[in-house]
């Protein structure tokens, strides 16, 4: 695990670990090197019609509130990891240290 001075090891994966975000809040940081195409781990929360921090959006109408800690993976127009179904994937290699960054779609 790069180093960070709050860092935590993660409940999805030992590939990442959560620490505080240059982006916002918290974040999800790669442990190791990981090759584009690498499965992160799967979507865990509760449906939901009410907006709030952690709700990811299946549909314009239903969302999903993420109790797991892919919760803290943060936004940015030039992601390198996507959602795909309920699974997490690496879209490009990423280094150690390096956050992962979703595009929400705004």
């Amino acid at each position: 695990m790069a180093y960070f001075e709050d860092a935590r090891p993660s409940d999805v994966s030992d590939k990442v670990f959560v620490a505080t975000s240059p982006v916002h809040g918290k974040g999800l940081f790669a442990a190791t090197r990981l090759k584009a195409g690498t499965l992160i781990s799967r979507l865990h929360g509760m449906p939901t019609f009410d907006d709030g921090t952690y709700v990811l959006w299946i549909t314009d109408e239903l969302g999903l509130e993420l109790t797991n800690d892919l919760k803290y993976i943060n936004h940015d127009k030039n992601p390198n990891a996507a959602y795909s179904d309920l699974d997490v994937t690496l879209l490009r290699d990423v280094e150690a240290g390096e956050e992962l960054l979703h595009d929400y779609g705004w």
